[in-house]
């Protein structure tokens, strides 16, 4: 078998595998992917260099991790791992709560800006 048949095998397996709607259990998912691992070892004669199928791989063995879609996964769990949606909705939570607050105490404390203890009023006309 060729090298290039052998890697486009290797990756279509891991995608096969890994586009499975069916969540096995843990140790079921950790031995698929340790025999398709090994298998491309033992032909191959070197471990897969491709970052992107060996992630997917990865990912597939943390499913159950990744589909957890709880709100309180951080608080809940010792070693959260957040999906790529989950991380961004942290993120724009995380600025939103404190940009305001923060900005007011850079200038104040950081710049010792002396507007910054003033606040902003308009004229009237009498």
């Amino acid at each position: 078998m060729s090298k290039l048949s052998l890697k486009s095998q290797f990756e279509s397996d891991v995608e096969l595998l890994v586009n499975t709607k069916e969540l096995l259990p843990l140790a079921l998912r950790i031995k698929q992917v340790e025999d398709l691992t090994e298998w491309y070892f033992k032909i191959a004669g070197k471990h897969y260099e491709g970052s992107y199928y060996l992630d997917m791989l990865a990912t597939y063995i943390l499913a159950d991790t990744m589909r957890d879609k709880g709100t309180h996964k951080v608080r809940h769990t010792e070693y959260p791992i957040l999906s790529q949606s989950q991380q961004k909705l942290r993120n724009r939570r995380e600025s939103r709560v404190g940009d305001d607050n923060l900005d007011f105490i850079k200038l104040r404390e950081v710049h010792n800006h002396p507007n910054a203890f003033k606040t902003a009023t308009q004229n009237k006309e009498d």
